[in-house]
């Protein structure tokens, strides 16, 4: 597994990921790869809109009803907050 990660090349386009991440609040999956996005940066300058796009997903995951949130919510929060957005603790 290893030697196919060496070769995996880098993310180039992690901001258009986590926005298209960002239209699907109820989704765990979304919700996950955002997290990721957040904790792992492609070093592509695109952090600043990947934290974005992960904090607006963040906002309508939390707007959803309490029974049809992801429990994922939690990562992503916890992800921004280690990220420096310490606003998002009070979501999720």
């Amino acid at each position: 597994m290893r030697a196919s990660a060496e070769h995996t090349p880098t993310l180039t386009d992690a901001d258009l990921v986590a926005e298209r991440a960002a239209r699907h609040p109820d989704s765990a999956d979304a919700l996950v790869l955002t997290a990721h996005l957040v904790t792992h940066p492609a070093g592509s300058g695109q952090n600043a809109a990947v934290r974005r796009h992960a904090r607006a997903l963040l906002d309508a995951a939390t707007a959803l009803p309490q029974d049809e949130r992801p429990s994922e919510v939690q990562k992503l929060s916890r992800a921004l907050v280690n990220a420096g957005d310490i606003d998002a603790a009070t979501r999720g």
